[in-house]
């Protein structure tokens, strides 16, 4: 009932536009996390998360003092700091599989230490731009298999983005897009095109079951880059 009764004044509080409140007068099973993990090519392997107050999309939790959100991966741990509604993190990139913790430590309510995921497999990306004499294609290419999720994404200035979407255990490290398919804005007058292409492989994980729900995703992001002419 107490739960209620404070979740009840909070939200009677609020209006309709992008709020923080302090976490402090929030229980643990009323908050919802977002947490993304993402490791490039080269670099750092960043992590965001995002605490919302339950059922109010609007809504994001400042931690308040005595609080905190860590990361930790293959023994290195790293409080999280904050950056306009979310909280961020960088680690040392990954180059394999890797088991991520995030915990949410509290101080008035009951910590949420242990929503886990797993790194998917790394890859490397290749893009080639070919042409059979009948019409041009670019072939999307990676070198690593897995039975995860991906996305392919190609963007540029000449047109909308293009996104293809490789479903669980359908993975067969090509993708090929004729460009006659791709979305190019009929005011475009021609020339050249730089476009990037990019590609993500995700693994879900799971939430403390402390927390009131949301989703933990790890990705493995390479991006390439080409021009296409007209």
């Amino acid at each position: 009932m107490r739960r209620h009764i404070i979740i009840a004044l909070i939200t009677g509080m609020l209006g309709t536009a992008c709020h923080r409140i302090d976490s402090e007068n929030i229980p643990t099973d009323a908050v919802k996390a977002d947490i993304q993990i993402t490791a490039h090519e080269l670099g750092a392997t960043s992590v965001k998360a995002t605490l919302k107050l339950e059922n109010e999309a609007l809504t994001y939790l400042q931690l308040s003092p005595g609080e905190r959100l860590t990361a930790s991966v293959d023994g290195i741990d790293t409080v999280m700091f904050p950056s306009s509604f979310s909280y961020y993190a960088s680690l040392p990139n990954r180059d394999r599989e890797s088991l991520f913790r995030i915990g949410f430590e509290r101080t008035r309510f009951g910590s949420a230490p242990d929503s886990f995921v797993m790194l998917p497999r790394p890859f490397n990306l290749y893009v080639f731009g070919e042409t059979d004499g009948r019409s041009d294609q670019i072939a999307v290419e990676w070198d690593v298999l897995s039975s995860d999720p991906m996305r392919i994404r190609i963007d540029g200035p000449c047109m909308h983005p293009y996104e293809y979407d490789i479903a669980p255990f359908e993975d067969d490290g090509l993708h090929i897009v004729p460009l006659d398919h791709l979305p190019v804005f009929s005011r475009w007058s021609g020339g050249r095109c730089h476009l990037e292409i990019s590609v993500e492989r995700s693994r879900s994980g799971e939430l403390d079951p402390a927390l009131s729900g949301g989703s933990i995703t790890a990705i493995q992001s390479r991006t390439d880059y080409m021009d296409i002419w007209r």
